[in-house]
């Protein structure tokens, strides 16, 4: 039996991965912790096989007031709790990081692109990459994981504003982009497998199929019984309600396949089973 704890007890990624380990209750023995106070300091974390650390500060508008709130929680409790981890012997340590360390807004993500993060948000979450590898010996070993877009129900983030105004609109533009993306539950099976495997370096998991947004808008009104109209032009009212969220929509914004690849079966569900479930649909209830 693996035993593993979760650090983000209350976090997205980290409360569906522990649903999702518990199904199988003789293999993996679940833990979770939050850290929003001083407690974890009592922690025992060499008792683990596997720390899986989902903690994070994202989703609000970054301002030059709340600059310092990213990298004391990012980068200086990431380090925290690394750090205590290797001093209680711990061995395997996975971080939830993310495709914002590239700082790339359009365009396709290869082995070979620089990371130059343009947001506190991106910026804290290298520094914080950096940091853990500076931890990293033959005992301590990390995993680091960058995914792109998460979603799926309950979700936060630009799937949850999408999903808002696609229900309330009767036409979309048909833009012809491509962005990577993942399903919560491909991505729980992903760090289910790093769990087992024990797996170290740096991973980038996607869905099998990049998603265009209109398609995304598509199947989100179809799962609550709404047609979708072409248009070419939205009225200028929505692009002055909605410019910055258009501008992270509608670029195409990928993975490379060939950085995603492993042996690991963790897409378990296609895009539009997925959203499907994300939006709650009856017959995937």
């Amino acid at each position: 039996m693996r035993k593993v704890l979760i650090v983000g007890s209350r976090s997205y990624i980290g409360t569906h991965l522990s649903q999702w380990l518990k199904k199988d209750q003789k293999q993996y023995l679940v833990e979770s912790i939050s850290v929003r106070d001083h407690h974890w300091k009592e922690k025992n974390f060499g008792l683990y096989d596997s720390i899986v650390y989902t903690v994070g500060l994202a989703h609000q508008k970054e301002t030059k007031e709340n600059k310092e709130d990213y990298y004391r929680v990012n980068r200086d409790l990431t380090y925290q709790v690394a750090k205590k981890a290797k001093e209680d012997g711990a061995q395997h340590f996975v971080y939830l990081s993310s495709m914002s360390v590239y700082g790339i807004v359009s365009g396709t993500i290869n082995e070979h692109t620089q990371m130059n993060p343009r947001t506190y948000y991106g910026d804290s979450k290298l520094q914080a990459e950096k940091l853990l590898e500076s931890l990293t010996d033959e005992h301590f070993q990390v995993g680091i994981v960058r995914p792109p877009m998460v979603y799926g129900e309950g979700c936060k983030g630009n799937y949850r504003k999408i999903s808002a105004f696609s229900t309330r609109i009767p036409g979309f533009l048909c833009f012809e982009n491509q962005r990577s993306g993942i399903y919560i539950l491909n991505l729980c099976e992903f760090l289910k497998y790093m769990i087992d495997e024990k797996r170290i370096g740096t991973f980038h998991p996607q869905n099998a199929e990049y998603y265009s947004t209109f398609d995304l808008v598509r199947l989100i009104r179809s799962s609550h019984g709404k047609g979708s109209r072409l248009v070419r032009k939205l009225p200028a009212k929505f692009y002055k309600l909605h410019v910055n969220l258009l501008d992270k929509v509608f670029g195409s914004l990928t993975y490379d396949e060939s950085m995603s690849y492993d042996t690991c079966h963790y897409r378990l569900f296609d895009f539009e089973t997925s959203i499907l479930m994300s939006e709650g649909a009856k017959e995937y209830e």
